[in-house]
């Protein structure tokens, strides 16, 4: 089904701008206390924004709404219980599991890209 799909992409998208302006104002929070949010000048607030915790957090938001998703669809043609269900619980976390490897194994490759690009310049 497409909004299986379409759904956690635009929760993903529509979350993660919010979080970053949040972590932003953290950020600057942290160092400047008497200032409020609406006085942040916008080029300070994006320089102090924390990204991979934004989209790790739209990420989870995301990946939560998505087994939720899955757990509702049920179907009585397919099974009584669990069986019914678009994905068990199980097959979920299992997926859920792998998505975290291949996640992992992208971000190292990024750090070693990241690390490789630094030496050349030095």
């Amino acid at each position: 089904r497409w909004y299986n799909f379409a759904i956690p992409i635009i929760v993903l998208l529509v979350s993660f701008v919010p979080l970053l302006l949040y972590s932003g104002t953290q950020n600057l929070g942290s160092t400047v206390p008497a200032i409020d949010f609406w006085f942040y000048n916008s080029k300070m607030l994006l320089r102090n924004v924390n990204a991979f915790w934004a989209l790790r957090c739209a990420a989870s938001i995301a990946a939560i709404l998505q087994i939720f998703l899955y757990s509702v669809q049920y179907d009585k043609s397919r099974g009584k219980g669990l069986d019914g269900c678009l994905l068990r619980p199980g097959e979920t976390m299992a997926a859920m599991v792998n998505g975290t490897k291949i996640y992992s194994e992208s971000m190292l490759a990024l750090l070693l890209a990241f690390i490789f690009a630094y030496s050349l310049r030095s």
